[in-house]
């Protein structure tokens, strides 16, 4: 009996230990833990966990231009806000937001850089009904070797404009006649009401500017837009020159079946990505932009764009931009 008793005591023990070391990890600044899942929290603090992770350096050919992709977790909620900052010796030039619990009926409505040039901010909100989502929130810092994140600043220029108000506004921020090369840019809608989502936010063709659109949906909420654009200077003092470019990927849909739509756009080799962008098209109703976001790796990088409709369904083109940057050959 005495036999008995002390096997189960023994057995209670072990199973004591078992639970207490079933703890998550949770994401850190050294990295992202593999076994946190912020859709599976035990206390409402893991659930709403924020914590930096952040990925890289990544370099250029040449060793000397290098970004770091700084991320993290916010939410839950219909209307989802958040910001994350690169480190102090980076400058930002790109950032992004995606739903990655696939959520629909939630779209971007604001994915834009602070003027500090160290913060993304992002926004997403959703149709009702919606379930209440996370979002990731990206931002992507720069450093050139050899110079300070202050100096980098003075060779980075952020402008911006916004429209007026309407059921369909759009603005473009221009860095033509300035010297600067564009190297990134973000959008920002000043909805009210029912609200009003973002479908488009990228390079604007050959001009040296940044080209960003909105939409309200089913419900009449005309707003403003703001487009913001990031410059570089090619040529830097004491270092050298860049080269600057863009890749563009486009899912054309088969409109019978297909309701979200996602692509990529990867970067060649010996370049590194700072900024990507979007533009959802669509038929009738509308397309908005669902998620808009960097990938990163020692061994490649990319672009990535989600869109989608909402109660009224619409079909179109999804195009995704990827900027990159590398030291002159």
């Amino acid at each position: 009996m005495r036999l008995n008793i002390q096997l189960s005591i023994g057995i209670c023990l072990l199973l004591a230990l078992s639970v207490a070391g079933c703890r998550k990890e949770l994401r850190t600044d050294n990295g992202l833990s593999g076994n946190y899942d912020a859709t599976n929290g035990n206390s409402e603090e893991e659930k709403n966990a924020s914590v930096k992770a952040i990925g890289g350096p990544y370099s250029d050919w040449s060793g000397k231009v290098s970004v770091v992709l700084v991320s993290k977790d916010v939410g839950p909620g219909d209307l989802v806000q958040g910001d994350v900052a690169v480190p102090d010796d980076y400058v930002l030039v790109g950032g992004g937001a995606y739903n990655y619990q696939g959520e629909p009926g939630s779209f971007l409505t604001a994915s834009y850089p602070g003027s500090d040039l160290k913060t993304w901010y992002i926004e997403s909100k959703g149709r009702p009904g919606v379930t209440p989502y996370y979002l990731a929130c990206y931002a992507i810092g720069l450093k050139i070797q050899g110079i300070s994140s202050a100096q980098l600043k003075d060779y980075i220029k952020l402008v911006s404009a916004t429209s007026g108000v309407a059921s369909k506004p759009s603005a473009s921020a221009s860095l033509t006649g300035t010297g600067y090369t564009l190297i990134g840019g973000g959008a920002k809608v000043n909805w009210s009401g029912a609200g009003n989502f973002l479908t488009d936010s990228h390079p604007f063709g050959t001009e040296n500017a940044w080209y960003v659109a909105s939409k309200d949906h089913i419900t009449s909420a005309p707003a403003s837009i703001t487009a913001y654009a990031i410059g570089i200077l090619k040529d830097i003092p004491n270092f050298g020159s860049l080269d600057i470019g863009s890749d563009i990927a486009t899912l054309v849909p088969q409109c019978l079946s297909v309701n979200e739509g996602s692509v990529e756009a990867k970067i060649p080799q010996g370049w590194v990505l700072t900024c990507p962008g979007g533009a959802a098209r669509y038929r009738q109703y509308g397309r908005m932009i669902i998620g808009m976001y960097p990938s990163m790796s020692f061994s490649s990088s990319s672009a990535l764009l989600k869109t989608g409709s909402s109660q009224q369904w619409d079909c179109g083109e999804s195009t995704v931009y990827a900027m990159r940057i590398q030291k002159t050959k």
